[in-house]
């Protein structure tokens, strides 16, 4: 029985643990002076509960993807991580051409049910991207550097494409694949 315990400990020692994580929070957040038919801006209209995900990237009109992401507590030492992939599921309706997304890292001041641009969410530097051609499903993307610096256990993606519109399921739609990270430690 003993030796059993010992050869496990170390198979996982050896191999690692990896565990899957889903957002904590999404949300669109739009970069624009479009006015709704109410008057009011979208850019100051929370789309955190929206069943989808948008990024936007034409005349006027800038949407991002925010992602936010709570690591589980036995992470203790985020230094300690050895990979972090940032699933990318089929987007709504595929994209004609072959198209790029790039993840920024965020910061944490914001609410799913609440962000808006108003909240000045601060993207500072891009922590990965992937080509997504033509037909194909995403990758899975490398994001390890952001699981690394996560303050409090919790990390923030801001999500781009320069693609005109690319449009994904949000953790609040029915759907089930969404985005998640899969984090070795």
């Amino acid at each position: 029985m003993k030796v059993t315990g010992v050869v496990c400990m170390l198979m996982s020692v050896a191999l690692g643990n990896r565990v899957r994580i889903s957002t904590a929070r999404d949300a669109t957040v739009s970069y624009n002076n479009i006015q709704n038919g109410d008057g009011t801006y979208d850019a100051y209209t929370p789309k955190g509960m929206d069943p989808l995900l948008t990024s936007i990237q034409r005349q006027g009109d800038f949407r991002r993807i925010l992602l936010g992401f709570d690591l589980p507590p036995h992470i203790v030492d985020v230094a300690r991580i050895r990979r972090c992939r940032l699933h990318i599921p089929d987007p709504i309706d595929r994209p004609s051409l072959d198209y790029m997304l790039t993840a920024y890292d965020a910061s944490n001041n914001w609410e799913e049910r609440t962000v808006t641009a108003a909240d000045q969410v601060v993207s500072t530097r891009q922590v990965g991207n992937i080509v997504v051609r033509r037909g194909h499903n995403p990758d899975d993307m490398d994001v390890t550097q952001a699981c690394r610096e996560a303050q409090g256990g919790r990390f923030s993606l801001f999500l781009d494409s320069n693609f005109e519109q690319v449009v994904f399921n949000s953790r609040n739609s029915a759907k089930k694949d969404n985005f998640h990270i899969e984090v070795s430690f």
